[in-house]
């Protein structure tokens, strides 16, 4: 049951017997707030929000500034503040009489991860698991997912498992099992195995996935015990991967269209360039406003009128800068900042706690430069796990 409502949570999925474009991520968020309507949020809940109330209150200033108000935006700020109810209902449910560690936790959430893409992958070869996968949701890009189907390039996901986003949630998936198996709750066998299948299932869903190597900055912090153990699985890492990469791609090739998830290696192999042709697309949506007042405040606009990127852009940090220029997109980043601080300060300040969220936000980082995006889901299920144990914690001592 846990393990359903983690994994509705993370993947966000719309299935097609639920009216309307109503996904798991808000339905579990709605009933996290009514749950805490009744009950007392903990103080990390309460500081989160205020730092989305913080953000939505800039950006309607500068929406009555430029007389145009982006409801697209406005609704991604509003889901933001739910999303804090709904991962402190699931740490509220999973903390609940369970002796559970963060590392159980975040092995669960690596769990998740791994069975959707296997699944996702597994339909590439399986005709009707990837048809049931395609009626069981309702999905954007219509016309791009059947091609995807016909040609067999591309797996197809669940919900939020799809295109970019699936993408950075397989990344995710590589940090985690790093994490999990530098602080040593995890094998280095099966960290190996699990970071190995979500970067090659990844790889089919986006390409992004490889951004999840992020995660190799758990090398150059820590104790000296754990950054021994990393190295050397980064070491293992490195030799059975290439060597089980190579017997993939030879076995695969009999079954997959494997063109586009290594686009980047045969444009290196055939041409000696790592370039693709999504990544020389990117190269020319990094355009700057015109105007200084464009430039500070933005023109708080996110979509064009159509539905389209407004000025066709893709780039995270381009988008930001075009909705609320220098200054809005600074007080974004620092929010962001604010809330990792807040879940660390939750941990009690455990230091690998620390490392971890470090490597997330330069993971998310790295993401905005191809596209809008953000991980906060992480960040608030971390900061709610931690406190909602130390208010159990704190409540049993009281008993006592």
């Amino acid at each position: 049951m846990l393990f359903a409502v983690v994994f509705l949570f993370i993947y966000n999925i719309c299935f097609s017997f639920i009216p309307g474009t109503i996904r798991t991520r808000l339905i579990i968020s709605v009933i996290g707030l009514l749950w805490f309507l009744k009950n007392k949020i903990p103080r990390p809940g309460v500081k989160i929000i205020s730092g989305i109330l913080a953000c939505i209150f800039i950006a309607i200033i500068f929406s009555l500034i430029n007389r145009y108000f982006d409801y697209w935006f406005f609704q991604y700020l509003v889901l933001n503040l739910l999303y804090v109810f709904g991962a402190f209902f699931i740490a509220k449910t999973l903390v609940r009489n369970r002796n559970i560690s963060i590392n159980d936790f975040l092995n669960l959430i690596l769990v998740c991860i791994l069975v959707h893409n296997i699944i996702s992958l597994a339909a590439l070869g399986i005709s009707p698991l990837q048809t049931a996968m395609y009626y069981v949701q309702k999905l954007s890009n219509l016309e791009l997912v059947q091609g995807m189907m016909v040609s067999k390039t591309r797996a197809v996901g669940l919900g939020d498992g799809n295109f970019f986003h699936g993408g950075a949630i397989s990344g995710i998936g590589l940090i985690l099992s790093l994490y999990l198996g530098k602080t040593g709750h995890i094998s280095s066998t099966k960290c190996i195995l699990s970071f190995l299948i979500i970067l090659v299932s990844g790889m089919f869903i986006a390409r992004t996935t490889i951004c999840g190597f992020a995660g190799l900055y758990l090398l150059f912090n820590g104790s000296s015990r754990d950054r021994k153990r990393l190295l050397s699985i980064t070491l293992k890492l490195f030799i059975v991967g290439a060597a089980s990469m190579a017997l993939f791609v030879v076995y695969a090739s009999q079954y997959m269209n494997l063109g586009w998830a290594f686009e980047f290696v045969f444009a290196y192999l055939e041409k000696g360039e790592l370039e693709t042709a999504s990544s020389n697309q990117l190269l020319t949506m990094y355009v700057l406003p015109d105007t200084l007042t464009s430039l500070f405040i933005g023109d708080s606009r996110m979509l064009n009128p159509d539905g389209s990127y407004y000025m066709h852009s893709d780039a995270g940090f381009i988008r930001h800068l075009f909705y609320w220029g220098v200054l809005g997109s600074l007080a974004y980043w620092l929010v962001q900042m604010y809330i990792c601080k807040v879940a660390y300060e939750a941990s009690g300040r455990d230091r690998n706690i620390r490392n971890l969220l470090v490597t997330l936000l330069i993971y998310m980082l790295v993401l905005n430069i191809k596209g809008f995006i953000d991980i906060n889901y992480m960040f608030y299920m971390i900061a709610a796990f931690f406190s909602v144990k130390a208010v159990r914690n704190e409540n049993r001592h009281s008993y006592q």
